[in-house]
């Protein structure tokens, strides 16, 4: 069995040796534990003005640097991956994250027959301390169900803590590109989730994503902003049930212009959008508890 690893690469030389090395102990673990899986690393340079620099190591993985001759987004750097990739399942690693040691072994060990994996992480803040992810038996619910994703954010913080069976990527997936860059794996999950894929969550932490300083607020609005772009792609999938594109596309033009408009507006947008205030409110509670 095999595992391929795909690495998105935009002038993250800085990332290389931490990700080889997160990699390398997944694979020690993996031969330590007499498992039958093997690893593979695709790095796919986004940066054409900048060259991969490679550890001088020896790998108990195979490692592969492909080359993209401009600058393609991150989502075409994933798809570019999967047509090096060989594995039976995938993992799409961000350069400046890591897998702990145990987290393909687990995965592997866990998934079954299920088409997409969801470990549990941790979250690092600006103090390098962690906080779960997934803390209550609601917000493990809620990584599970569509509504939780197209009525308020991307359930799950990164790919890096997914493993998914390769074959069950959907086709529409890799052929439609986005233009805004920040949701291509919201677009991947809703695409399973519509195609009713078998999904599963492992409540075992696989992943640390790490702090990079970037302002959330800024963040959250580019994100709306794909997502909301994300809707003209998903009108072209016939497996995709109408209201749930409706739903996202009203949830995030809400947040696009509930934090661009003045008080009075913002009090009129919460009128018209009360049937999405709600559906935010059921899921947000469901956190909770």
């Amino acid at each position: 069995m095999l595992v391929s690893v795909i690495v998105p690469f935009y002038k993250g030389n800085k990332y290389i040796c931490d990700l080889c090395s997160s990699i390398e102990k997944n694979a020690q673990y993996l031969n330590e534990n007499q498992s039958d899986c093997f690893i593979e690393c695709i790095i796919v340079n986004d940066s054409p003005d900048v060259n991969v620099i490679l550890p001088d190591n020896d790998f108990h993985f195979k490692i592969q640097v492909v080359y993209h001759e401009k600058n393609a987004g991150i989502q075409q750097a994933r798809v570019t991956g999967l047509k090096f990739a060989k594995g039976d399942y995938i993992v799409f690693l961000d350069q400046d994250d890591e897998l702990l040691e145990h987290a393909i072994f687990e995965e592997i060990s866990y998934i079954s027959d299920y088409d997409l994996l969801i470990g549990n992480a941790w979250i690092e803040n600006e103090l390098k301390q962690r906080n779960i992810l997934y803390k209550t038996k609601g917000s493990k619910k809620n990584v599970l169900s569509l509504g939780a994703y197209i009525y308020g954010h991307n359930r799950i913080i990164s790919p890096g803590h997914c493993l998914i069976r390769r074959e069950s990527i959907p086709l529409e997936w890799k052929k439609f590109i986005m233009d805004v860059n920040g949701s291509d794996d919201l677009f991947l999950w809703v695409l399973m989730f519509s195609k009713n894929a078998r999904i599963q969550f492992m409540d075992k932490v696989v992943y640390v994503h790490k702090y990079t300083g970037n302002n959330l607020s800024a963040e959250e609005n580019k994100m709306s902003v794909s997502s909301f772009s994300m809707g003209e792609y998903l009108d072209k999938v016939s497996y995709v049930n109408k209201k749930t594109i409706y739903i996202l596309k009203k949830s995030r033009a809400f947040a696009i212009d509930y934090s661009k408009c003045s008080i009075g507006k913002k009090i009129l947008l919460v009128f018209k959008n009360i049937d999405i205030i709600v559906g935010r409110i059921y899921f947000k509670i469901r956190d909770i508890f």
